[in-house]
C-alpha cells in the first residue's frame, strides 16, 4: 500500500509544482453595488483585469507563446478565453475609451497566439480603433505594429505603425523595424 502511495505522489508531485494559485477568480471583476437611492449599480474592478493581462502576458506576449507543459497551456489558454469573454461584454460601453481598447487589443493579440479563434480579427479592430483615438500614441502605435508584424498576412502594413512609434520616441520599434525592411527587400527582390 505504502508503494502505491508513493507511487501516486510522485506521479503528481511534478503537476503540484506547475500548478500556481491564480490571485483572483475572474468574476471578482465583476462588481454590484447599491447606491443611495438603493438601485443596484454594476462595474468592473480593472485591478483584475489588469492582473489577468499582466499574468498572462508572461506565457503569450510574443508568438510562439512560451509554456513549461501542456498543462499549464490548458490553464492559461483557459483563462484567457474567459478573460476575452469578459471583455467582449464589458467592450459593449467601452469603444472610446482609449484605456479599454488598449487592454481588449492587446489581451487579444495573445488570443491569436495561443490560437484561440477570431481573436486576430477582434485584435485588429480594436487597435485600429485605438490609433484612430489616440494616433500619436507611441504606444498605441508600437503595440499595433508589433501585433500585425506577427502575423503571416499583415506584418509588411505593421511598418507605418513601426515608424510612427519610432518617430515619437519608442526606440524598441527599431529592431522590428530593422528586420521588414530586410524582408521587403528580399520579398521585393524575388522573381
Amino acid at each position: 500500500m505504502r508503494t502505491i502511495i508513493a507511487f501516486t505522489f510522485l506521479v503528481f508531485l511534478p503537476m503540484l509544482g506547475n500548478a500556481e494559485a491564480w490571485k483572483y477568480e475572474l468574476k471578482e471583476a465583476a462588481i454590484e453595488s447599491i447606491d443611495n437611492k438603493g438601485n443596484k449599480k454594476h462595474s468592473i474592478d480593472m485591478r483584475v483585469i489588469d492582473y489577468y493581462i499582466n499574468r498572462i502576458s508572461v506565457y503569450a506576449k510574443a508568438y510562439p507563446p512560451k509554456f513549461n507543459d501542456d498543462g499549464e497551456k490548458h490553464e492559461v489558454t483557459k483563462k484567457l478565453e474567459q478573460l476575452l469573454n469578459l471583455l467582449d461584454v464589458i467592450g459593449e460601453n467601452q469603444q472610446g475609451n482609449p484605456n479599454f481598447l488598449a487592454k481588449a487589443a492587446f489581451a487579444n493579440s495573445m488570443g491569436h497566439n495561443v490560437d484561440i479563434k477570431g481573436s486576430a480579427e477582434k485584435a485588429g479592430a480594436y487597435y485600429e480603433k485605438l490609433v484612430k483615438i489616440t494616433p500619436d500614441n507611441p504606444t498605441s502605435n508600437y503595440n499595433y505594429g508589433m501585433f500585425l508584424s506577427g502575423t503571416r498576412k499583415y506584418h509588411f502594413d505593421s511598418i507605418p505603425y513601426l515608424e510612427k512609434a519610432l518617430k515619437f520616441g519608442k526606440e524598441d520599434a527599431r529592431y522590428t523595424l530593422g528586420l521588414l525592411y530586410y524582408l521587403s527587400l528580399i520579398h521585393i527582390s524575388e522573381p
